[in-house]
């Protein structure tokens, strides 16, 4: 991080629990990076190559996001679509898709710290 993956600019007090490198969804192709995850939000910020490549940064508050789970394999080689990936279900409707490895303990992890941030939340209301 920092020389090929720029480090996400956080808030005061905002810390990183989670650092995975994934492949993010972008139309029809996938860019190269890291899915941060903080108590606050989760963020992608592709590696230098990508971001050359007009490859764009992606974060979202974790209140936004509805559910954590699996997109299945499709014909779309060039974004991952021969992998099953990490889909990111938002309240708004639409999803964004990660490769990643070990996708099942992905998940896990990024749905405990969605669990509790919405904890937090709720004891902070």
């Amino acid at each position: 991080m920092g020389l090929l993956v720029p480090r996400p600019v956080l808030d005061p007090g905002e810390t990183i629990s989670f650092k995975k490198a994934t492949n993010h969804r972008e139309g029809v192709i996938a860019r190269g990076g890291y899915l941060f995850m903080t108590q606050k939000r989760l963020y992608f910020e592709p590696h230098r190559l990508d971001r050359m490549l007009k490859g764009k940064s992606w974060k979202c508050d974790l209140c936004r996001i509805v559910d954590v789970d699996i997109s299945p394999r499709d014909a779309n080689v060039f974004a991952g679509g021969q992998r099953k990936r990490l889909r990111i279900l938002l309240a708004d409707g639409s999803a964004e898709q990660f490769v990643v490895n070990r996708i099942e303990h992905s998940i896990a992890k990024l749905r405990e710290g969605i669990e509790h941030a919405r904890g937090e939340t709720d004891a902070g209301s």
